[in-house]
């Protein structure tokens, strides 16, 4: 996959797809969605960042 900004023309891998389904913790999943929601046309998603101990779901959630 290519794609290219300002000029620069960048190569990119192919996105994984994973089955994940998300599980509970549906007010953390509501504002991860929020934060990549974009209404108007100028508006710009934001980059969430996930923080929590080793174990409680970070990279499911990124995934889900």
């Amino acid at each position: 996959m290519k794609t290219s900004v300002e000029g620069i023309e960048l190569h990119l891998a192919h996105p994984d797809e994973l089955t994940v389904n998300w599980v509970g913790q549906e007010d953390a999943m509501r504002q991860l969605m929020a934060a990549w929601m974009v209404i108007d046309h100028r508006d710009l998603p934001m980059n969430p960042r996930l923080l929590g101990k080793p174990g409680v779901g970070k990279t499911t959630m990124a995934y889900a």
